[in-house]
């Protein structure tokens, strides 16, 4: 199956409301999830990582957390055929813009992401103390060629 258009998921009547898409609602494809753990950071440093995409896949949520409360600001970037491509206007901090394992983040457009692209999580620590783990999950749906199948299980 191929999805070449962005998807809107569907709509939540203000972005207070808590809204958990039920499976029908999602992405069609198998869940995946790229995770980036940042161990140790110092106060005010700034981190960042890549990694690129193994399958088609479509990125429709994300979640995080931080060891220390004072937080981290964050900033997600899709690089597809030599193009950067932000994921948020400018870098916020992690409460305004990533929810929790319980409450995730909902993008409002879902983001296609290509084999050959890469995805790059740069955070920052907020916090005047050394030591801190940073955690941030892009929730995804694998697409499956007809060709390839669907995965073995």
């Amino acid at each position: 199956m191929y999805i070449d258009e962005i998807q809107f998921l569907p709509n939540r009547k203000d972005l207070t409301a808590l809204f958990l898409p039920d499976e029908a609602q999602l992405p069609p494809g198998d869940l995946a999830m790229l995770v980036f753990v940042f161990n140790g950071v110092n106060a005010r440093q700034t981190v960042e990582e890549a990694r690129p995409v193994q399958r088609r896949s479509v990125l429709w949520a994300i979640t995080g957390n931080d060891s220390d409360a004072n937080g981290f600001r964050v900033q997600i970037t899709q690089e597809h055929q030599g193009r950067l491509v932000p994921l948020l206007q400018k870098p916020i901090e992690h409460k305004n813009a990533i929810g929790t394992a319980q409450a995730p983040t909902i993008l409002k457009e879902t983001r296609l992401l290509e084999p050959g692209d890469s995805i790059t999580v740069e955070a920052k620590n907020l916090s005047p103390n050394d030591g801190a783990r940073i955690e941030v999950v892009l929730w995804l749906s694998e697409i499956h060629d007809a060709a390839e199948g669907a995965p073995q299980q």
